[in-house]
């Protein structure tokens, strides 16, 4: 069984970004984070990666909960969470994974 998120070019043989669109579909409003597509960090001189803006307890939990509920896509998470950077953003906190460049889509469509 092939699910959309496998479909999506983007995530073609790139299991980060195949497990980063599925948090991303996983993702409920509420949770206290949202995913930010197009974010430039420190020293990435204008590339833009996939990052999830929140309180940084608030991302970790919504990570680790992603995982419980999705066990295929824990090695990937783990190898992200290894190199993931942290920017301070006023009164949150994101976390983004240089190399990892996912659309918005769903719910999320409005939102850079």
């Amino acid at each position: 069984m092939t699910t959309k998120a496998a479909s999506k070019p983007e995530t073609k043989n790139n299991p980060a970004a195949h497990a980063m669109r599925q948090f991303v579909d996983w993702l409920d409003e509420g949770s206290g984070v949202e995913p930010f597509f197009k974010y430039s960090g420190r020293a990435m001189y204008g590339e833009k990666c996939f990052g999830i803006t929140g309180q940084l307890a608030d991302i970790q939990t919504a990570l680790m909960d992603f995982v419980a509920v999705h066990p295929d896509c824990a090695r990937a998470v783990r190898d992200m969470v290894k190199t993931q950077r942290i920017d301070n953003m006023a009164l949150d906190m994101i976390v983004y994974f240089p190399g990892v460049d996912i659309e918005p889509s769903g719910r999320w469509t409005d939102r850079d």
